[in-house]
């Protein structure tokens, strides 16, 4: 008899701690960009993007980002024009949003806004609410070592 009490005591326990697991904070900016340059070799880790320095206007602000760091990639051509530092076209850029839902509507703004215009492409990857923003400058196959590495 008195095992049930302690079996449902143990079973609400795992449910707890389940579920917790699985609201795990999503990583910062930093953190995605340190992962990038130990599984790509050409990636090296760029400007920390803060609400002074941030071209779009979006870091910290309803439903913009909540953290965001440019990345270079030394396969990026630089013939003839170098690319301006810390501008996407150098490697990229990574952007983590609040949720899953932010970041995909952040994709498809993206993708719309470009779509018209091809020289304003880039790739575009997301994993949760990590969006990884890379330079059109690399080709197909080096651009989708962003997509492995974000796994």
């Amino acid at each position: 008899m008195r095992t049930l009490p302690h079996l449902a005591a143990a079973a609400a326990l795992l449910l707890a701690l389940a579920g917790c697991s699985s609201s795990m904070p999503a990583p910062t900016a930093d953190q995605v960009v340190a992962d990038l340059t130990s599984k790509i070799s050409s990636v090296q880790p760029g400007e920390v993007v803060t609400a002074e320095n941030d071209p779009n206007k979006l870091l910290g602000r309803p439903n913009g980002y909540t953290s965001a760091m440019a990345f270079t990639d030394s396969r990026v051509p630089t013939d003839p024009f170098p690319p301006a530092p810390g501008s996407i076209e150098a490697g990229g850029k990574v952007e983590v949003f609040e949720s899953e839902d932010t970041a995909q509507a952040r994709v498809e703004y993206i993708q719309q806004v470009t779509k018209g215009a091809p020289m304003l492409g880039e790739y575009i990857y997301r994993s949760g609410p990590v969006v990884v923003r890379v330079a059109s400058g690399l080709t197909p196959d080096q651009a989708a070592d962003f997509e492995s590495a974000l796994g």
